[in-house]
């Protein structure tokens, strides 16, 4: 008999029928024959998690092996291009699969087919407007879910006009427990996060790249973090210009936030360095206005790259070490020292001396 207890699983089969104990039956004159068996880590959240599997047969002492086993996520890739959604020339309600609009703000948006500069027809996300509180929107992203830690996200901008200013970006890292209202934070629907924001300045025709920092609870302004401009960008209408806001770390956030013109290859705009780290992980807003134009121009491929926490998302990296058991005493509550036998029933305190030296004692419940 093979058994497991709570953190892990056994199977004579590679890919199925795993289970908490196996029995394998002798062949002949009472003999096993040489079988594989295959353990599984069986646990749904990320994080380190032992345990031991256990071999017994009628006529030896049980023999066990330590188990150790860790579930990392793995770095994922998800886009919005829009081409599945049906293209219309008004605002929709949801804009778009997977966006909503900020809780109690008043954007308007939907998506459209659009002939960019370089003649390229493509399915665009098209802000029609928005009478919020400074003129600023906010869309939710919510394909890429709300436990994202460290990662980038990639948005194309593309303007319907050039006489106007335009600040446009992303909230990284949102707080889903603090959002803006009428009252609160910045604008309504805008959460606590690291905001990363372009500011296309008609009037000097250069590009500014601010990173914020919105507190939804301590201010209706934004903090800000950096703002680097440039003259090398000055973006015309119809043209298209590649956005990359990056956060990374837990006690100390990195953020850097990057332009292309060609969607390959990239220049920085401004970074900061939050050392607090305000803001550990969180979702993933669209965010624009802040008191310059609130439409006119469009969002597309919007790609997520990076790490999130949310089960629903994260494909965990398994890896199981084990230390080989050379030694296990049963004890009972009264700290007798027992002969293991199949017909053990009851409470008992197991001593484990591994190949490496140590000792684990635990208590465990025969049925």
């Amino acid at each position: 008999t093979v058994t497991t207890r709570r953190n892990f699983v056994v199977s004579l089969s590679r890919n199925a029928n795993f289970s908490d104990s196996l029995v394998i039956n002798p062949s002949v004159q009472d003999t096993v024959d040489r079988r594989a068996v295959y353990i599984r880590l069986n646990h749904s959240s990320l994080g380190i998690f032992e345990d031991t599997v256990t071999f017994r047969s009628k006529y030896v002492e049980p023999h066990s092996i330590a188990l150790k086993g860790e579930l990392l996520p793995t770095p994922i890739s998800m886009i919005y291009d829009f081409e599945s959604d049906a293209a219309s020339s008004v605002a929709r309600t949801p804009p778009a699969t997977y966006v909503t609009v900020g809780k109690d703000n008043t954007t308007k948006a939907g998506v459209v087919a659009y002939t960019d500069q370089s003649q390229t027809v493509s399915n665009k996300l098209k802000i029609y407007s928005c009478t919020s509180r400074k003129n600023s929107g906010v869309l939710n992203l919510t394909k890429f879910k709300n436990k994202s830690t460290d990662y980038s996200v990639t948005w194309k901008m593309c303007l319907t006009s050039s006489t106007e200013s335009y600040k446009n970006g992303v909230i990284l890292r949102g707080d889903t427990t603090q959002i803006g209202t009428t009252t609160t934070g910045y604008t309504p629907g805008v959460m606590s996060g690291y905001a990363f924001v372009a500011y296309n300045n008609h009037g000097s025709g250069t590009t500014e790249f601010r990173i914020y920092k919105s507190d939804v609870k301590a201010s209706q302004e934004l903090t800000m973090l950096a703002n680097a401009g440039t003259s090398s960008l000055n973006q015309l209408a119809g043209q298209s210009v590649w956005y990359r806001a990056t956060v990374s770390g837990s006690s100390s956030a990195t953020l850097f936030f990057e332009y292309s013109t060609d969607g390959a290859t990239w220049v920085k705009g401004a970074s900061a360095t939050d050392a607090g780290g305000s803001f550990k992980a969180g979702a993933t807003q669209l965010f624009w206005g802040l008191d310059a134009a609130a439409s006119g121009f469009m969002y597309d491929d919007i790609r997520f790259d990076g790490i999130s926490n949310d089960p629903i998302l994260a494909v965990p990296q398994i890896t199981i070490t084990s230390e080989e058991c050379i030694s296990e005493v049963y004890y009972n509550l009264s700290g007798q020292q027992v002969i293991f036998s199949n017909n053990l029933k009851g409470i008992y305190l197991v001593k484990r001396i591994l190949a490496d030296g140590s000792v684990v004692t635990e208590k465990i419940l025969l049925k």
